[in-house]
């Protein structure tokens, strides 16, 4: 699991506020799928900024043979 990605996710999760008319399960619900988009768009923007790196250090290593 990622900690950058998770710490945001929660930050994201306590901005968001109940509705009026809104239960408990719909809040648990939205609250749920909001802390997963966001962590999943975290992890996917820590990869792709990862993978340059990734990449050279492949070339590097066949390189290297």
């Amino acid at each position: 699991m990622n900690d950058v990605a998770k710490e945001i996710a929660l930050i994201v999760c306590k901005q968001c506020e109940r509705s009026e008319n809104e239960n408990d399960v719909d809040f648990s619900t939205r609250l749920l799928s909001v802390y997963n988009s966001c962590y999943d768009n975290v992890e996917n923007l820590i990869e792709q900024e990862n993978q340059p790196i990734l990449d050279q250090s492949v070339k590097d290593f066949l390189g290297g043979r």
